[in-house]
């Protein structure tokens, strides 16, 4: 997160200057020579660019703080539950329920000289012949 403060403060020191140098470089008529304006569209450009950068920080933060949310809680068994089941697994059927997607994650392993990756996949399934799979206590 320190990266993305750095950012901001970067971007908010680069319009201050841009504004610094807008009020010292405009005459009389409020327009700018031909020198002055080329200096500030660079200015412009580098805090658009900033600003790029810290929208991409901010979406991977997003989405390292979407992968630190615990992704599966373990149920409790009731008393009379099964809690064993045995038999012939080949009737239960797995299936895509989506597109699978990576993400790069170099903000977060930056630190270390790797780079991690994200992969999401929606996926269900359904025993398909109640009869080839029996559970026990």
């Amino acid at each position: 997160m320190s990266k993305l403060l750095e950012l901001y403060e970067k971007r908010g020191k680069a319009v201050a200057d841009a504004r610094a140098f807008l009020d010292a470089r405009r005459g009389d008529g409020d327009i700018l020579s031909a020198e002055d304006s080329a200096a500030y569209e660079k200015m412009e450009a580098a805090i658009l660019a900033l600003g790029r950068e810290i929208e991409r920080g901010s979406r991977l933060a997003a989405v390292d703080a979407e992968m630190a949310k615990l992704t599966s809680v373990v149920p409790t068994v009731a008393a009379d539950a099964p809690v064993l089941a045995f038999g012939d697994f080949s009737y239960y059927n797995i299936g895509d329920r989506g597109t699978r997607s990576f993400a790069e994650l170099k903000e977060l392993f930056a630190g270390n000289g790797m780079i991690g990756f994200v992969a999401k996949e929606r996926v269900d399934g359904k025993l398909v012949l109640a009869e080839a799979v029996q559970s026990s206590r």
